[in-house]
């Protein structure tokens, strides 16, 4: 299995907007059938994400949890579309890559896909995240978008 790279590169610097956009993009992923895991970069982003999950929009729902409340859940059941994960992965169709670094593990997925806005840390960040995927084989597919 080859794992296809794709950065989705956002206009705009403002965190929010690009929360709401990888919402939007769960929600269709999942209403494909998809599975998601979503690497956070610390538990602070990933309780954010959780729950603007819960309220981007009134049209649809995706189903998620952060993967910090499964560890305490007696036979643990299934896994959700969506899993936000810190630190760790877990198998799923497509990993999200929110944190700041490129995660180990993360030719396991078939596809990882990348957000970046034009705030410049995190530009930069994704800019080294470009360099990493392309050095180790893995040449990313970029697809701008407005924020």
């Amino acid at each position: 299995m080859t794992t296809a790279v794709e950065f989705h590169i956002l206009s705009g610097s403002d965190l929010t907007a690009l929360e709401r956009y990888v919402c939007g993009r769960l929600s269709e992923w999942v209403a494909a059938g998809r599975t998601v895991c979503v690497a956070a970069e610390d538990s602070s982003a990933a309780e954010r994400l959780d729950n603007l999950l819960w309220t981007f929009s009134e049209q649809s729902f995706v189903p998620h949890e952060l993967a910090t409340r499964r560890e305490d859940v007696p036979g643990k059941p299934p896994l959700p579309a969506v899993l936000i994960t810190v630190g760790h992965l877990a198998a799923a169709d497509i990993l999200v890559n929110l944190s700041v670094g490129v995660p180990t593990g993360f030719e396991a997925f078939a596809q990882v896909v990348e957000f970046v806005d034009a705030e410049p840390s995190r530009r930069d960040a994704g800019r080294r995240r470009f360099v990493v995927y392309r050095e180790r084989g893995f040449p990313p597919e970029t697809l701008k978008v407005g924020s």
